[in-house]
C-alpha cells in the first residue's frame, strides 16, 4: 500500500484562509479609497475621467494599460462620461483608440456616447478602426456606432482601417454597411 500523506500542521488551513481574507479586505479597502479619491477629484475637475483614461504626454495609440479598477471607481463616483478633453476627445474615444476593451465597455455601460466626434469629426469608431482594434470595433458597432459618418476631411471608419491595411476590420465594416467605394478627402480640392 502507498504511504499515507503526512498530516497537516495544526491551524495551517486557518492561516491560509486568514491570508486570503486579508488580501480580500485589503483589495476592498483599496477600492473604497479609490472611490473616495475619485469622488473628490470628479467634483473638482470635470475632466478627471478623461485624464484617468488619457493622461496625455504620449501618443494615444501608445497608451499603457489603463487601470480599469480606477476607471470603475471614477465612474462609480459619478464622473461625467461625456466630458471632452483635448480637441473635443472623450474618454471613450481615448480608450477605443488605445484598444482598451474593458474600459470601453465600462464607459458604454455608464452611458458614454458611442456617436460622439471630436472637433474634426473623428469618431470613436474611426479611432478603433485605425488602431486595428477589432474587438473594440465590434463592440462599438453593436452599441450603435455609425459606419457612414464622415469627418471634415471625408474620412470614414472604413477608410481609417484601410489606411493601415486592417483587412479584418474593413470586412466587418463592409458587412455592417460601410461604403467601400468612398475615397474620402476634400472633393472641392479636386476641381
Amino acid at each position: 500500500a502507498p504511504p499515507e500523506p503526512a498530516p497537516a500542521a495544526p491551524g495551517a488551513g486557518a492561516g491560509a484562509a486568514r491570508g486570503a481574507a486579508g488580501r480580500g479586505a485589503a483589495a476592498a479597502a483599496a477600492r473604497a479609497a479609490a472611490r473616495a479619491a475619485a469622488r473628490a477629484s470628479s467634483r473638482d475637475d470635470p475632466l478627471f475621467l478623461y485624464r484617468v483614461v488619457y493622461p496625455g504626454g504620449v501618443h494615444i495609440r501608445a497608451l499603457p494599460a489603463i487601470d480599469a479598477v480606477r476607471v470603475g471607481a471614477v465612474l462609480e463616483a459619478g464622473a461625467d462620461v461625456q466630458a471632452k478633453g483635448e480637441r473635443g476627445m472623450t474618454a471613450l474615444m481615448a480608450a477605443a483608440t488605445g484598444g482598451h476593451l474593458p474600459v470601453v465597455r465600462a464607459l458604454l455601460d455608464k452611458g458614454a456616447d458611442v456617436t460622439a466626434a471630436d472637433e474634426d469629426g473623428f469618431t470613436t469608431l474611426m479611432g478603433a478602426a485605425q488602431g486595428g482594434h477589432l474587438p473594440v470595433v465590434r463592440e462599438l458597432l453593436d452599441k450603435g456606432a455609425s459606419v457612414l459618418h464622415k469627418n471634415e476631411r471625408g474620412m470614414t471608419a472604413f477608410l481609417a482601417a484601410a489606411d493601415n491595411s486592417n483587412l479584418q476590420i474593413m470586412r466587418v465594416l463592409k458587412d455592417r454597411g460601410a461604403d467601400v467605394h468612398e475615397h474620402g478627402g476634400d472633393e472641392s480640392a479636386q476641381d
